[in-house]
């Protein structure tokens, strides 16, 4: 199943991080690309915050879908650009948060 470039990128990067499961779903679009990934509860957890944060122009809504994240991306060029998700530097934002909350 094909997904587009940023598709492929949030997956690699998400795995990369915290090994995840997901799968491809929704119906492919004229080109018989997929524009959907949903993501296992334990990655949603997570990945939900860090994505909201980031507020990236290749994905065009979140829903929750039983505790599973559902991450559609948009139906043109843009979901193909795949330059990384600052997952990293969110994180990092956020335990810093934690650590300021806690002292």
């Amino acid at each position: 199943m094909e997904l587009p470039r940023g598709a492929e990128q949030l997956v690699q990067q998400a795995t990369d991080y915290e090994g995840v499961t997901y799968e491809v779903t929704g119906e492919p679009d004229g080109f018989g690309v997929h524009r959907e990934v949903t993501f296992d509860k334990e990655t949603s957890k997570w990945l939900a915050p860090v994505l909201q944060a980031i507020e990236d122009d290749r994905i065009e809504r979140m829903e929750d879908r039983r505790g599973k994240l559902a991450v559609i991306f948009v139906p043109d060029a843009r979901a193909d650009f795949d330059h990384e998700y600052p997952i990293d530097e969110v994180i990092a934002v956020f335990e810093e948060g934690d650590e300021e909350d806690e002292g």
